[in-house]
């Protein structure tokens, strides 16, 4: 090989470097045009939310479990029954999921919503199941029930206790059942008899409410969104609610009361084929007449996460 051919390939290696240089620092701020990993935000969001925790209970012995963010569950010896009613004898597998911060409210799609319209304000929300040999058991009598108290609940002496599904979000008011505080003031104290969702709430009274509340995003010409949803993030109170979408007016809006003046930040979250679209909005609900415009622009799926794990 002659010396210029060298000097030839030496300035084609230095420019393939710089070229591929280039293109990684262009990968890391510009969007790549691939398809997101996912088809809706629900999708999305099932990354997000806080997992399930599993424990293996001996159902003839009395056990506590404690779940990772403090929440401690008491079950008594012979708790657990199947189906048919007949006592299990063997291994119970208990699974737990622990909800207490506004964000992973949203990630859960879990909002403190009653099923009569009234905003509810959260000391915890929980999903508790329990299966033995693969099949589902139920509870022949109370477990006991300690849930830390958060500095984000602005009324933790007013909680009750309120129940849900799998596939239904809203709550409703559990029958014959209370929620205690224990001695050192840092537990509310349960007992209740089913393996459920279950959610220590009061109902949020406000004198003055509203159901006008309603909220349009924003967006760039030419963007159009294959999923859209938006939520009302309370920020003196442990409560978020979620608004639906007018498909014919383009708007969100409220089906139920929400209190005016109380501060809140509208999040708006969209996506289409291939980006993440976000919008905030500060505001204080009102008696609207018409749409608070909250403009959308595209983030990353870290900065997403970011937004929501502050509220």
């Amino acid at each position: 090989m002659t010396i210029n051919a060298v000097k030839s390939l030496l300035v084609l290696v230095l420019f393939s470097s710089f070229f591929f240089i280039g293109c990684k620092e262009d990968d890391v701020t510009t969007p790549t045009g691939e398809p997101l990993p996912y088809d809706n935000i629900s999708e999305l969001f099932e990354t997000q939310a806080p997992q399930t925790q599993s424990f293996t209970i001996a159902a003839n012995t009395t056990q506590t479990v404690t779940g990772t963010d403090g929440t401690k569950i008491t079950f008594y010896a012979n708790s657990f029954v199947d189906a048919q009613g007949n006592t299990v004898t063997g291994q119970v597998n208990f699974e737990l999921k622990e909800i207490f911060a506004k964000g992973d409210m949203i990630w859960s799609e879990r909002m403190t919503v009653a099923s009569n319209g009234q905003l509810l304000e959260s000391g915890g929300e929980f999903s508790l199941k329990a299966t033995s040999a693969g099949q589902e058991v139920f509870l022949n009598q109370d477990f006991f029930m300690e849930v830390p108290i958060s500095n984000a609940t602005s009324n933790p002496s007013a909680m009750e206790l309120f129940t849900s599904t799998e596939s239904d979000s809203t709550w409703t008011p559990a029958d014959s059942t209370w929620v205690g505080i224990d001695s050192s003031n840092t537990n509310y104290q349960v007992n209740f008899d089913s393996l459920t969702w279950i959610n220590c709430d009061y109902f949020y009274g406000a004198n003055n409410t509203t159901t006008t509340f309603s909220a349009e995003p924003v967006l760039t010409a030419g963007v159009n969104l294959t999923d859209v949803s938006a939520y009302v993030v309370f920020t003196n109170i442990n409560s978020v609610a979620s608004l639906y979408y007018n498909s014919a007016a383009g708007t969100f809006q409220c089906s139920y009361n929400l209190p005016i003046g109380e501060a809140v930040t509208v999040v708006i979250v969209g996506m289409d084929a291939t980006q993440l679209y976000l919008g905030t909005l500060n505001t204080t609900i009102s008696a609207l007449t018409s749409p608070l415009q909250v403009p959308m622009n595209p983030v990353t799926q870290a900065q997403l996460q970011t937004t929501i794990n502050s509220l």
